[in-house]
C-alpha cells in the first residue's frame, strides 16, 4: 500500500512540474540578439510610459523614429506598454528632460547630449571636429558602440533605445562658404559643439534661439549656422539662404532613452520586449535615419529655391580644415582625462570604429 501511494504522489509531482513549464529557458534579458515580436505576456497589467519629446508631430525625427519606435513597442508588448506622448516641449524643453527623467516625471524621451554641458563627456567625443565618419549610419554605430562596450558612467541612470549621429552636417548661408579662408567674419549660428569650430576658422560664433533664426537670417542679422540636413525639411533656413556648404568634418549626437530606474520596476520580459524591439528598430531603421534625411533635404531644398548652390569642397580644400581643427579633437583627451578615462586611449578607440564602419557603410 505505501509503495502504491509513493508511486501515484510521483506521477502527480510529474504532471504539476509539466504543467508549469518546467525545465524551459526564459530567454537572454539584456536583447540585441533577439526579435521584439510579441511575446505571451506573464500578467495583463498595462504600463502607461511617459513619452516626452521636444520634437513636434511635423518633424522628421518625430515621424520616422519616435513614434514608430514606439508603436513598435506597444505592437510587441500585446498592448501592456502604453505611451502617453507630450510632443513640442511641452513637459520639458531641450535641455531640461534628463532632471525629469531622474525625477519620475518623464519616463521615455528625446534629448542631446549637447545640450547638458559637462553632462555627457564620453559621448561628447563624438560631436569634436574631424571625427571622420562619412554617413549618419556609420556615426550612429559608432555611438551605439560607445554605449555597449565602453559603458560610460554617464548612461548608468538610462537605458539608451535609440543613438543616433548625424554624420555630415552642413552651414547654411547667404555668403557662400567654398574655403576655409571664407570663414573669416562669418557671424554664423552656433551650438556648445560648434563654438570652437566658428573661432577657430576666424567665424564669429551667435547664440540665438531656432524660433528667432529665420528671420535673422532673413535680415542678414546672422550670415548663417550650422545644421543637420534633416533638420532643413522643417526650418526652411534654404528659403532665405542661397548657399548650403557640406561639412563633413562635424558630427551632432541624439538620443533616446529610458530612466533606468523604470525600466528595471518593469517586469523582465518587458524589459527584453524594449530591448530588442529597439535593437531591432535601430538596425532596420534609427541608424539609417540621417543618411535618408540628407536626400530628402536636399530635394525640398532645391525645390524651393531654384538659386540654391550646394557646396562640395574639394579634398586639397578638406584637408586645409583637417590640418586646422583637428587637434580639438585630440585637445578634449584632456577633458576625458578629468573625467576618469584614459582620454588618448578612448579617442584613438573612437578612430578605429569610425575606420571599421566608415568601411562597412561606405554607400
Amino acid at each position: 500500500m505505501k509503495k502504491g501511494l509513493m508511486i501515484a504522489l510521483s506521477i502527480v509531482m510529474l504532471l504539476a512540474f509539466t504543467a508549469c513549464g518546467g525545465g524551459t529557458d526564459s530567454g537572454n534579458v539584456g536583447g540585441g540578439t533577439g526579435s521584439g515580436t510579441a511575446q505571451t505576456p506573464a500578467d495583463d497589467t498595462v504600463y502607461e510610459l511617459v513619452y516626452a519629446t521636444p520634437n513636434g508631430s511635423t518633424v522628421p525625427m518625430y515621424q520616422n523614429v519616435d513614434s514608430p519606435l514606439m508603436r513598435l513597442i506597444e505592437e510587441n508588448s500585446n498592448g501592456r506598454i502604453k505611451f502617453v506622448e507630450y510632443l513640442g516641449g511641452a513637459l520639458a524643453a531641450s535641455g531640461e528632460a534628463m532632471d525629469a527623467v531622474k525625477s519620475g516625471a518623464i519616463d521615455v524621451t528625446f534629448d542631446a547630449p549637447a545640450w547638458y554641458t559637462g553632462v555627457f563627456p564620453v559621448s561628447f567625443l563624438l560631436e569634436q571636429p574631424c571625427l571622420g565618419t562619412k554617413n549618419g549610419e556609420a556615426a550612429s554605430w559608432v555611438f551605439y558602440d560607445l554605449i555597449h562596450e565602453i559603458q560610460p558612467k554617464e548612461m548608468e541612470n538610462i537605458v539608451v533605445l535609440a543613438p543616433m549621429c548625424s554624420g555630415p552636417r552642413n552651414i547654411i548661408s547667404s555668403k557662400p562658404i567654398r574655403t576655409l579662408e571664407d570663414m573669416k567674419g562669418v557671424q554664423l549660428r552656433t551650438n556648445t559643439s560648434m563654438n570652437a569650430v566658428a573661432l577657430e576658422t576666424g567665424a564669429v560664433p551667435v547664440t540665438m534661439g531656432s524660433s528667432e533664426l529665420y528671420e535673422a537670417l532673413q535680415n542678414h542679422l546672422v550670415d548663417g549656422g550650422f545644421f543637420s540636413y534633416e533638420s532643413m525639411t522643417v526650418s526652411k533656413y534654404y528659403e532665405v539662404c542661397d548657399y548650403i556648404t557640406d561639412m563633413p568634418m562635424v558630427n551632432a549626437t541624439v538620443m533616446i532613452y529610458m530612466g533606468k530606474a523604470k525600466f528595471d520596476s518593469l517586469p523582465e520580459d518587458l524589459q527584453k520586449i524594449i530591448v530588442d524591439t529597439s535593437y531591432d528598430f535601430f538596425v532596420s531603421t534609427s541608424s539609417k535615419f540621417y543618411n535618408e534625411f540628407t536626400d530628402a533635404g536636399m530635394e525640398m531644398a532645391f525645390a524651393a529655391n531654384p538659386n540654391l548652390e550646394w557646396i562640395h569642397m574639394s579634398d586639397a580644400e578638406l584637408k586645409k580644415w583637417d590640418d586646422k581643427l583637428e587637434h580639438l579633437y585630440w585637445d578634449y583627451t584632456k577633458t576625458l582625462d578629468d573625467a576618469g578615462y584614459d582620454g588618448a586611449e578612448l579617442a584613438a578607440w573612437v578612430k578605429d570604429k569610425v575606420e571599421f564602419y566608415n568601411e562597412k557603410y561606405a554607400s
